[in-house]
């Protein structure tokens, strides 16, 4: 719903020439709705079929390329254990547009924009900031690049350990 907006605010005030296509990847699981969306349904019903291109499961191994191909990354969970996708996507320079619950701020930190993911115009409002704004894009790729830094598995590995010492 949101690109749809963003799409149609496009063709009113013209605020970028091309707008880009939307890619989805991941599994398409539309019977856990509605922890889901049907995409494949929604992108017919809104009429989006040749703006948007569904990549299904992406291997781990083509994740870097995805995104560092990527304008920008847009992740308005409603429910999130950790954050991994915005991780993945600001590790690779891509700025990060995620929703404002569950664990995604304390993972984004000040590297990354919040939206309301219940908002569609909230959404698209941010998407269309980061996409006339190449100096917010860059500003956004260099702080995550940082960010993403503090969560590495070494990172992990040596926390915990400090922890499990001070148990002893």
């Amino acid at each position: 719903h949101a690109y749809k907006k963003l799409l149609e605010s496009n063709k009113v005030l013209h605020f970028i020439k091309e707008m880009p296509e939307l890619v989805i990847y991941g599994k398409l699981l539309p019977q856990l709705e509605p922890l889901t969306v049907d995409a494949e349904k929604l992108i017919k019903e809104l009429d989006l079929t040749g703006h948007v291109k569904l990549l299904d499961l992406t291997p781990q191994a083509d994740m870097p390329a995805l995104f560092k191909s990527a304008l920008f990354f847009v992740y308005p969970s409603r429910y999130e254990g950790f954050g991994v996708p915005p991780l993945e996507a600001m590790s690779q320079g891509t700025p990060a547009i995620i929703g404002k619950t569950s664990s995604l701020p304390e993972v984004g930190g000040d590297s990354a924009l919040y939206c309301d993911p219940e908002d569609h115009k909230d959404i698209a409002m941010v998407m269309r900031n980061v996409l006339i704004n190449s100096n917010l894009r860059a500003t956004l790729a260099r702080r995550g690049k940082e960010r993403a830094k503090n969560f590495t598995w070494n990172n992990f590995v040596t926390k915990f350990l400090n922890v499990v010492g001070n148990l002893q």
